[in-house]
């Protein structure tokens, strides 16, 4: 049977003032909570004439909330709040009164099911939107996990990323006017093909992968030092044809990409 409002204790006011107050923070949520539209939910979920009386919402709701403020399990707040007197006046539990068994707690949050608590939230986001205290157009929260593989680089993966960027920073250059007859393979598809076939020989799990592995990565940095010694000629080259001083290089757009180009061959040593 649902029951909204907590029974009214007068022991409280045989305690001093000091004792009968709250801290600031538990005094404005305690003002906060009292509206109506975060009743609402719980309505649907109880009678309000059949079974036992159950817990007064008013009292579940603060305490779900000291449990998500302070993150603690339902025995670590049960007890908490048995052995203070503000938590236990902020959920008005009289002192007469035993504080909620978890177990009571867990089947009552499980009963609500996910629909009062959407409905609770809603209302936690409406409210301060029309009391003004928060202005947003959108709001969206994130709170799906996904589990993913971590991908970790390997020689392979890199020599492959460098073969590739010596590529593209080639054209770039021969592009821009500089060292044009200078012979230049791209193997960037080679190194390519190679890393693929790695990762087809990685499902079969056996020994002999293994050295089939070592082999391919050989290849691929074959592949990355023949690269090195095309992208060494076309840096030299390029230098030649710009026929300028080391002081005046950057002021060509050719000077930043063989500035980027010198730095790239240590990389991959």
């Amino acid at each position: 049977m649902s029951r909204v409002a907590a029974v009214q204790d007068a022991w409280w006011e045989v305690l001093p003032d000091q004792a009968r107050l709250l801290p600031a923070e538990l005094s404005l949520v305690d003002a906060f909570l009292d509206d109506e539209r975060f009743i609402a939910p719980w309505r649907a979920v109880f009678a309000e004439r059949l079974g036992r009386p159950s817990v007064p919402v008013e009292t579940l709701l603060r305490l779900l909330y000291l449990k998500h403020r302070y993150q603690l399990g339902y025995e670590t707040l049960c007890r908490e709040v048995a052995d203070s007197l503000s938590w236990r006046r902020f959920c008005r539990i009289p002192l007469t009164s035993r504080v909620p068994h978890p177990t009571t707690l867990i089947k009552l949050v499980r009963r609500s099911g996910a629909q009062a608590v959407e409905e609770l939230n809603a209302a936690l986001l409406g409210k301060p939107v029309e009391d003004k205290l928060l202005r947003c157009r959108n709001l969206r929260i994130a709170t799906t996990v996904m589990e993913a593989d971590i991908d970790h680089p390997t020689d392979a993966d890199l020599l492959e990323h460098g073969v590739r960027k010596l590529g593209r920073l080639v054209g770039r250059i021969k592009a821009s006017g500089a060292a044009r007859r200078t012979r230049f393979r791209d193997r960037s598809r080679s190194a390519g093909r190679r890393v693929k076939e790695i990762s087809r020989t990685l499902r079969r799990r056996t020994g002999q992968a293994l050295g089939e592995i070592d082999r391919l990565t050989g290849e691929i940095a074959a592949l990355a030092r023949a690269t090195l010694r095309d992208v060494a000629a076309v840096e030299r080259n390029a230098r030649r044809t710009l026929g300028k001083q080391p002081s005046g290089r950057l002021a060509h757009p050719v000077g930043g990409l063989l500035q980027q180009s010198a730095g790239t061959p240590r990389l991959l040593e």
